[in-house]
């Protein structure tokens, strides 16, 4: 048995529209809020900071690193926040008991900790072994070898993610907290099937960004006729509403991955299904 794209997709669009209310609260309250204030209120962490022309690489990183010094604090804010609303959208799917909302935002809170370490071990595994490869090929001196081992490198660490993936649901729904064995397990669930999960990954990922363009530049044409202030909170809130999407379908794709990948690990045995069908 194979992982099967089709499958994991209609499971997702169940998924989500079967529970689309619970989801949506949670959802409103840990990622529709936090980014509709954060961009309402800091307007300027949604871009970096424009640059004079012809400024040198060093001003440029000077820049950035001025940038992030002032507002790393609401990335992390917001990062926490998003964290535990994902953790708590992936419980509610993917838990058989079928967990209350106030009980789904209880196990995203228990989990936020182990969620963040598993992410720091994940990415710097993932670093490592990227700069691994450019480091070797580095040693060559030879730059036909090095953009050659830059670009493995780039795909190396896409596949390593993709493998790791599945560690927020391992977490939200099998209840495992310890950030190596959530590792390990994730990627043993994904042992077979990597290459098949990464293509459903990019194929998602691409058509995401050709709805997410189309939605930001008709909304852009349309709270332009308002005027600067109005485009401006307008934009606001439809890019928190743009992320809010993303983060719910991204709860349901996680879910529905999980649940058929522990399916062909039972041997295609019956997984109760969150939503009552």
């Amino acid at each position: 048995m194979k992982f099967d794209l089709d499958t994991a997709w209609r499971e997702t669009t169940r998924l989500a529209s079967d529970n689309a209310g619970l989801l949506s609260a949670i959802a409103g309250i840990f990622v529709f809020l936090p980014y509709a204030t954060l961009l309402l209120v800091l307007p300027s962490i949604a871009t970096l900071p424009e640059l004079p022309k012809g400024a040198s690489f060093e001003t440029a990183m000077k820049a950035i690193e001025a940038f992030y010094a002032e507002t790393w604090w609401a990335f992390v804010a917001a990062g926490i926040i998003v964290t535990i609303g994902l953790l708590s959208m992936v419980a509610l799917l993917g838990r058989r008991e079928r967990p209350t909302v106030g009980e789904a935002i209880g196990i995203g809170l228990k989990s936020i900790i182990p969620a963040w370490l598993t992410l720091f071990l994940q990415n710097m595994a993932i670093n490592i072994v990227a700069l691994l490869i450019i480091a070797i090929a580095s040693a060559t001196g030879l730059a036909a070898l090095i953009f050659v081992a830059s670009v493995g490198a780039i795909a190396v660490a896409f596949y390593l993610a993709t493998r790791l993936s599945l560690a927020t649901p391992i977490i939200a729904v099998d209840g495992e907290l310890n950030p190596f064995r959530v590792i390990a397990a994730s990627w043993a669930l994904t042992r077979g099937y990597g290459s098949r999960l990464l293509l459903f990954y990019v194929l998602l990922a691409l058509a995401g960004f050709v709805v997410i363009a189309v939605v930001m530049l008709v909304t852009g044409v349309i709270l332009a006729l308002g005027g600067p202030a109005f485009e401006e909170a307008g934009g606001a809130l439809v890019s928190a509403a743009v992320i809010t999407g993303a983060m719910l379908l991204v709860s349901a794709v996680m879910a529905a991955v999980h649940r058929q990948l522990r399916r062909l690990e039972q041997g295609g045995a019956s997984v109760p299904r969150a939503g009552g069908s």
